[in-house]
């Protein structure tokens, strides 16, 4: 009786000694074990007992939860564990978390209080920065969920929520922490700058200046315009991600690196950067260099084709009369004119050698725009995507279009038809019949 009476159980215990029985203490005492079975008044009150009637949706819950409560005290009372509680009730899964964040101004408080000996439940508190709240409760094992509806919290301000309940004994629990609300964005990542090294593409930025900065999201898609920034490739805090080996795949990779700070909150401006590699034919090239290179200088931008190029020359309908400019590798360095390389330029250069590959990569630029002159004009295809000749230069008031192919000698160009596809990484040869200013959005 003891162990009923000193959980506040309620329950009416009658102990009977019948000294045989056909149940599960009596193999026990044949054997000299002390047993003992606890059961509901044995058939007497309960006409389902041992018969296919006997269902889980008749059970009593709160019975039976307190039939548990008593066995437990009973066998803590056997094993000599001091019963004496002292210790007020734990709380758990608060939410939001200690010290953590919430990114929207509207914010759910929930809290979780147990304790073996049951909550007393008209002993729970919750209050927000001293002043308490209207909440909600539902029970879970040994105690409540204490929810509140959401609440509307100012952003960019740090809140004390405090959590207070007594057991069925009176000890208490008194527990606050701290959360903030931020909504704000971390500071853009900036610096961005992408090279090769052997066949690794080597990415690097700055330090962000963030004060609640967390991680960097590293994202990565097929064209600039299809990044998703929902799962990312990987996350680091460092300034520094390697992607090995794909520098000489012949196919297009796109980069955005992203900065989020400890609420979670993800920058609203990112830079894309990008490589694509093209073949290279021995002999005269013509390629178009979509990207805004890290490092301009022309000896950088083909270092990745080794010492199997010559000398490339550029064309610029703008700059007469002088429209060509050369970077001969083996001329005195006052004939190199074409010392640096610009996102949209058409380049001919000209290799010794079979089965090359040129890596290229940079900043893609959201908008190229191209001053073009009524005549001819060599101009890089600055897109990603699968479009034709008429779709990627749509509007551009040309008649004739020439483009590169390896076989055409001597030129190796060839009459380019509006409804023949682009290629990426390709220089064209437009021939146009008035001015015109014409800009290329890649995202």
């Amino acid at each position: 009786m003891c162990i009923r009476d000193s959980y506040g159980l309620g329950l009416e215990v009658n102990t009977v000694r019948t000294g045989t029985g056909p149940s599960d203490h009596y193999p026990f005492w044949q054997n000299g074990y002390d047993a003992v079975l606890i059961i509901e008044k044995m058939n007497q009150e309960y006409p389902y007992y041992h018969t296919t009637e006997d269902t889980v949706d008749k059970l009593n819950f709160t019975f039976t939860s307190k039939i548990v409560k008593i066995l437990l005290g009973a066998v803590a009372s056997f094993a000599e564990i001091n019963s004496h509680d002292e210790r007020g009730p734990s709380h758990s899964y608060e939410v939001p978390p200690p010290w953590g964040y919430s990114v929207d101004s509207h914010v759910n408080i929930s809290v979780s209080v147990k304790d073996p000996s049951g909550v007393n439940h008209s002993s729970i508190e919750l209050h927000l920065d001293g002043n308490p709240v209207p909440f909600y409760t539902y029970p879970v094992t040994f105690g409540y969920r204490v929810y509140t509806d959401y609440l509307s919290l100012v952003v960019d301000s740090t809140y004390t929520a405090r959590i207070m309940a007594t057991d069925v004994h009176g000890n208490s629990l008194n527990y606050s922490w701290n959360f903030t609300v931020d909504d704000s964005p971390p500071y853009p990542v900036t610096g961005q700058k992408m090279s090769i090294v052997g066949n690794d593409i080597l990415i690097n930025w700055d330090v962000s200046p963030s004060p609640d900065f967390s991680h960097f999201a590293i994202f990565r898609a097929d064209t600039p315009d299809s990044f998703t920034f929902h799962t990312p490739l990987t996350t680091t805090t460092n300034t520094q991600y390697i992607n090995a080996n794909v520098a000489s795949q012949l196919s297009s990779a796109f980069y955005a690196i992203r900065a989020v700070d400890a609420a979670g909150n993800m920058d609203e401006e990112y830079t894309v950067l990008g490589k694509h590699t093209i073949t290279i034919y021995d002999g005269w090239n013509l390629v178009g260099y979509p990207f805004q290179p890290t490092d301009r200088n022309t000896e950088q931008v083909f270092s990745y084709l080794g010492n199997n190029w010559k000398r490339v020359w550029s064309y610029d309908a703008n700059k007469s009369p002088n429209r060509w400019a050369m970077y001969d590798r083996d001329a005195p360095e006052w004939l190199r004119d074409y010392k640096m390389i610009t996102s949209g330029q058409g380049i001919w250069v000209e290799t010794t050698g079979s089965n090359l590959k040129l890596c290229m990569t940079g900043k893609v630029l959201q908008n190229v725009t191209f001053e073009l002159k009524k005549g001819w004009n060599l101009i890089a295809y600055p897109g990603f995507n699968s479009e034709t000749l008429g779709e990627a230069f749509a509007g551009v008031p040309y008649d004739l279009a020439y483009a590169f192919h390896p076989s055409m000698e001597p030129y190796r160009l060839m009459a380019y038809e509006d409804n023949w596809g682009v290629m990426k990484g390709g220089a064209y040869w437009l021939h146009l019949y008035t001015d015109f200013t014409w800009t290329y959005q890649t995202y």
